[in-house]
């Protein structure tokens, strides 16, 4: 979402810009939280669809995790 909507809606709301953009950034939150719990469960967010990891992308995520851990451990 661009600054100048949430200034909008901070304004029309009452609300500081950083709650609004905490407002609209915590379904996104939500569902990261799910996926990474690895339940793989359905998440559907009204007006934008359901969200899913298939098991298969889930061994992807999990090796592309351990590999950025690793690179962030050598730069120590």
């Amino acid at each position: 979402m661009h600054d100048s909507k949430y200034k909008e809606l901070a304004i029309k709301y009452g609300k500081t810009e950083l709650e609004i953009k905490k407002i609209c950034n915590s379904q996104f939150e939500y569902v990261r939280k799910i996926m990474m719990e690895g339940k793989d469960e359905r998440i559907r967010l009204q007006y934008l669809g359901t969200f899913l990891v298939r098991p298969f992308k889930r061994a992807n995520m999990e090796r592309g995790r351990l590999k950025m851990k690793e690179y962030n451990e050598s730069k120590k």
